[in-house]
């Protein structure tokens, strides 16, 4: 888990004097409350009114890889939380395609995926994101969340700045700014199982990216509404997709069994991809014991396993979760 933050400013609200002081002194401040999620390294990099800032937890690439990040051109900067699980077939292909790597990280594979394809280069992502561009080339900022909203991104518009975060609090730092409720977004919680749909967040003018969006700011043509210097756009690249037709007959318990399997095994297998030791929750259900299982299966060893239980027995799950951990029996058959 890695923290992001930034801001970023119009041209025409952009005053040279001061570019750099403000925003550095606001990203600082909002990097700052998101120490817990990156304690081992943080970055800070200003320019031209854009700020962006980094918290690092480091789990790829450990002396490299440090964020925020950018081409040796200095075109397109980058800041990201998450990972990218088939960042090592990436990189060979972007190598083939004449890209030369500088670190063995996910963050910079990212990065020159968007300089080789720019926001097609989604479409080629397999993993959890959630991370902002800066493209110098045409002044535009995208905010971009992987497909199913894994990882968390929130933005505002407050005083003719975007500012954005992984996490509402650091946006609550942003000065002049007063925090009140979204009433759309209480009802939304209240009546939805504690969530709130769509972009809605329970501050208001506070948004979050929606899972497989990106949200791009722009400057605002000089002939249109002089009051309004920024353009927002949202574009969803990745919905659900449908099941077609020929694929809708049942294929048998058999099928689905190894399906499952395969896809868990292919799944797990691309996310213990690391250079620190891994770990894993399990309390003795069906899902962290198939899990741990795989991971052993696997190779990894030996695995570090973490349990909670309660003194109340009828509540507690260690006995379960202690079986799990010295056993790790396959659960789901292989396709013979």
């Amino acid at each position: 888990m890695c923290g992001i933050a930034g801001t970023w400013s119009p041209r025409s609200e952009r005053n040279g004097a001061d570019s750099g002081i403000a925003p550095r002194m606001i990203t600082e401040k909002m990097v700052d409350t998101l120490v817990h999620r990156g304690p081992d390294d943080h970055g800070i990099w200003v320019d031209q009114g854009v700020g962006f800032g980094h918290r690092r937890l480091k789990v790829i690439d450990l002396e490299g890889g440090r964020q925020p990040m950018s081409d040796p051109d200095n075109r397109v900067w980058l800041v990201f939380n998450g990972e990218i699980y088939n960042y090592q077939p990436l990189r060979d292909q972007l190598t083939r395609l004449g890209h030369s790597f500088r670190t063995k990280s996910d963050t910079e594979v990212l990065l020159y995926a968007y300089l080789q394809w720019g926001l097609d280069s989604l479409e080629h992502l397999e993993g959890m994101f959630a991370f902002a561009v800066w493209d110098r080339n045409n002044h535009h900022l995208h905010l971009i969340r992987d497909r199913l909203g894994i990882k968390p991104l929130f933005w505002m518009h407050h005083g003719n700045r975007v500012y954005f975060s992984s996490e509402i609090k650091a946006l609550l730092q942003i000065p002049g700014f007063q925090p009140s409720l979204n009433p759309k977004g209480l009802t939304y919680y209240l009546s939805h199982y504690q969530s709130v749909m769509g972009d809605e967040t329970l501050f208001q003018d506070i948004y979050s990216v929606e899972p497989g969006t990106v949200v791009t700011f722009t400057d605002k043509e000089s002939h249109q509404n002089p009051a309004e210097t920024l353009n927002i756009h949202t574009a969803r690249y990745w919905s659900l997709p449908a099941i077609p037709d020929h694929d809708q007959e049942d294929q048998g318990e058999g099928y689905y069994s190894a399906k499952i399997r395969d896809l868990l095994t292919r799944s797990v297998e691309r996310q213990i991809i690391a250079d620190v030791p891994l770990g894993a929750y399990l309390s003795g259900g069906l899902d962290s014991t198939i899990l741990v299982g795989l991971m052993a299966e696997l190779g990894v060893k030996p695995i570090k396993t973490f349990s909670i239980g309660f003194d109340d027995s009828g509540c507690n799950e260690f006995a379960f979760s202690q079986l799990a951990a010295q056993t790790s029996i396959p659960i789901i058959p292989k396709l013979e």
